[in-house]
């Protein structure tokens, strides 16, 4: 995200929030990453699930 001295409070009161919304963990980058391993991992089953015919 960068340094708090860099950024206003406002901005980074929003950020924190909104962090807060989507996933609990502090590291945007560590959620992003969760949610991407879980479509995938969710369109591998998919596809393995496909009945063969």
């Amino acid at each position: 995200i960068g340094d708090i001295s860099f950024c206003p409070p406002e901005k980074w009161r929003r950020l924190t929030t909104r962090e807060k919304e989507s996933d609990d963990s502090p590291f945007k980058s560590v959620a992003s990453v969760k949610t991407v391993a879980k479509g995938q991992l969710q369109r591998l089953g998919k596809r393995r699930n496909k009945p063969r015919r």
